[in-house]
């Protein structure tokens, strides 16, 4: 998912050809990286867009379980 500052439209489009290209591909998608850290601005580099040091475990955590059964192969 994209934050929210891109629009709904733009997000809706977004979102729907991730997840035709994870569908036709069979491959795992990862809803949203952010989830969890989004709303937390101390998480963030003073840009207020990419995440600082501390949000890096979080992140992992949101990306492990689609990717830890690709990494058992």
């Amino acid at each position: 998912r994209l934050p929210t500052n891109y629009g709904k439209n733009y997000r809706e489009k977004f979102k729907a050809a991730y997840d035709d290209l994870a569908r036709r591909n069979r491959i795992s998608l990862v809803e949203s990286l952010l989830e969890t850290v989004e709303e937390k601005r101390e998480l963030f580099q003073s840009d207020g867009i990419h995440p600082n040091q501390q949000a890096q475990a979080i992140l992992l955590d949101n990306v492990l379980p689609g990717l830890a059964p690709l990494l058992r192969n």
